[in-house]
């Protein structure tokens, strides 16, 4: 089992623009950086359509 980890996530150029933040914190198991783009996606919405 992965521990939880808060990890902080930069945006650059247009997924920066269309998630409308330049970075956040969040807490996360993932621990593959594959794993925390899957997360994200996972979230639907604007981290869907920037990330898949």
């Amino acid at each position: 089992m992965t521990a939880t980890r808060n990890v902080t996530i930069r945006y650059f150029a247009s997924v920066r623009e269309g998630v409308g933040r330049e970075q956040e914190t969040i807490s996360t198991r993932a621990a593959t950086v594959g794993a925390l783009r899957d997360e994200l996606i996972a979230r639907g919405g604007t981290h869907a359509r920037m990330l898949a």
